[in-house]
């Protein structure tokens, strides 16, 4: 078995047990290489850092955490912004990815371009000066966004929808969206199907409002991967009936802040794996 330890993806941070066939390390080179070790793979979950919460604009780096993080180059020389980076880092982003069906499925027929794209604006370089940035304003909306950025590789919308009091959130945006580049994203898998397996299970707060206002929701999903590598005719033949996958089961919990604006807090991961179905996996 390959012990594999995302502590963070679409809205999932998950440990699972994925049998050796399904990954191949035959191409990488130093600890990732050995079956049984830890992959750690960072992208949905959180740690609570209180120190910076009051003055953080959401979607945006703060200039402070930003210089204190990069190296000036020259006298004066303005830091970049994390917009500046995330334009550097490479995507899944097809050419044609606006007039596609959307990765996340969730509306049969629905184009990324009318689904899941308005959310990424700022990294699929399609906000103009007139256009205003969106924010998920449901959970099931902040989990079907954050399941397409993973499937095309883009940073920025799994950092904007991550809730402070998740375990992995850093207020060092871009070090942290360097971190995603470098080993949280995936890379080794397609994205196969978001399944949503049962309804947002809404908990309000108890403030006396009429309507009583939402604070929190959980849904359970699953996600089905696939591996890439396909480097012998055994693995091939695999895929090709429907093996060398792997179904992630997780129930996502969402935080509502005060603009109404929803975000993945944190989640308890569930595999398929015989024996485990009952087991919480990242505990």
């Amino acid at each position: 078995m390959i012990l594999l330890f995302h502590r963070g993806l679409l809205f999932f941070s998950f440990l699972v047990l994925i049998p050796s066939t399904v990954l191949n390390f035959n191409n990488q080179s130093g600890p990732h290489a050995r079956a049984g070790v830890a992959v750690g793979v960072s992208a949905f979950a959180a740690k609570k850092n209180n120190n910076n919460n009051n003055n953080k604009k959401r979607g945006k780096s703060n200039p402070n955490l930003a210089a204190a993080s990069s190296n000036k180059k020259g006298f004066g020389a303005a830091p970049p912004t994390l917009e500046e980076v995330v334009k550097n880092f490479k995507t899944r982003l097809p050419e044609d990815a606006e007039h596609l069906p959307c990765p996340c499925g969730i509306v049969p027929g629905r184009t990324y371009g009318e689904c899941c794209q308005p959310y990424h604006q700022t990294q699929t370089q399609t906000q103009t000066a007139t256009t205003e940035r969106l924010y998920p304003t449901t959970p099931l909306r902040v989990l079907q966004t954050r399941y397409s950025a993973f499937c095309y590789r883009l940073v920025q919308p799994i950092i904007d929808t991550t809730h402070p009091t998740c375990r992995d959130y850093r207020d060092n945006r871009i070090a942290w969206a360097n971190d995603l580049n470098r080993n949280g994203m995936f890379d080794s898998f397609e994205f196969v199907e978001l399944q949503v397996i049962g309804p947002e299970i809404i908990i309000h707060n108890n403030e006396t409002t009429n309507p009583p206002k939402a604070a929190a929701a959980t849904i359970d999903f699953k996600v089905r991967l696939r591996s890439k590598n396909t480097n012998n005719g055994v693995e091939q033949q695999q895929q090709q009936q429907g093996r060398g996958e792997t179904v992630v089961a997780e129930k996502s919990t969402f935080l509502r802040d005060e603009d109404g604006i929803w975000s993945y807090a944190s989640g308890e991961v569930r595999s398929e794996v015989e024996g485990l179905e009952d087991a919480i996996l990242n505990q």
